[in-house]
């Protein structure tokens, strides 16, 4: 456990570093956006973080529905829910954090 500990507060002694990038990820043909300063956003992004919501949202949406997401972060739900709902849909994202909406409007 001390092995993994050490080498842990390596990475974010390295982390801290590392020049604020704009990085990009396609996960299931979704792409994604996320800053080299947030590596969590990519937990988001990957449906590992509220992998069972996820999944039941997208389970419902159909071609053509319209899909709502307020808080939508980087567009874990937003950007999935694009591809699902297809050019005869709608999906409105809201994010007011200003770096969030400027990942997710560059997805």
């Amino acid at each position: 456990m001390k092995t993994v500990r050490r080498a842990e507060i390596a990475f974010w002694s390295i982390f801290w570093k590392l020049p604020d990038l704009t990085l990009f990820i396609e996960l299931d043909g979704v792409k994604f956006a996320f800053s080299s300063r947030r590596p969590h956003d990519v937990l988001v992004a990957s449906g590992l973080y509220e992998p069972d919501l996820v999944e039941r949202a997208m389970s419902v949406l159909r071609g053509g529905d319209v899909f709502l997401d307020v808080g939508a972060h980087i567009g874990a739900y937003t950007l999935r829910a694009a591809k699902r709902v297809g050019e005869s849909g709608k999906v409105y994202a809201v994010e007011p954090d200003p770096m969030n909406a400027r990942l997710l409007r560059s997805a």
